[in-house]
């Protein structure tokens, strides 16, 4: 449902919603129709192509959002990008050569994790300058929306579900 309601609403105001009466949130919910109604052909209806297309905008809005919030974190020059070395020690921490995660009870599978954000930064750095834009940088948080990272989306997805059958065996 909180999911459902985030794709429909955005995070933002899937938030507000639920601090409303249903009265309110009723109200607010035709708002919205309306507005979806009226960027298609404001006929009164929401058709399917209109609900996809507003779901697909709410969308490519939360992704703005959180790259617009990531960037703050991960470019910690200032200077407009994001090199894989910001970007590995925002996430991972600072580490000298040879001593990642030598201070973390399960080294092995950061070391894993950190080999595969790197992998997929590699792809997503289409330019091969070891410097994200803030596209390239979309493409490594949000690589699903993006065809030149179709084959890291596959691994990725073939890894959770051999992670996911080992739990179960």
């Amino acid at each position: 449902f909180q999911y459902d309601h985030e794709a429909f609403l955005g995070r933002e105001v899937a938030k507000e919603f639920d601090q409303l009466t249903p009265e309110e949130s009723q109200a607010r919910l035709g708002r919205i129709v309306d507005r979806m109604d009226r960027a298609g052909d404001g006929d009164g209806w929401v058709s399917l192509a209109e609900l996809r297309a507003w779901i697909a905008h709410t969308q490519q809005r939360h992704i703005r959002d959180s790259v617009s919030a990531a960037w703050d974190t991960y470019d910690t020059d200032r200077d407009g990008r994001v090199g894989w070395e910001e970007l590995r020690n925002a996430t991972y921490g600072h580490y000298a050569p040879g001593e990642e995660f030598h201070d973390v009870e399960d080294a092995e599978t950061y070391k894993k994790m950190l080999a595969r954000d790197e992998r997929r930064f590699r792809v997503a750095d289409q330019d091969g300058d070891s410097m994200a834009t803030r596209e390239e940088l979309t493409a490594f948080l949000h690589p699903e929306e993006f065809p030149h990272m179709r084959d890291i989306v596959i691994a990725l997805f073939f890894s959770r579900i051999y992670l996911l059958t080992f739990l179960l065996l």
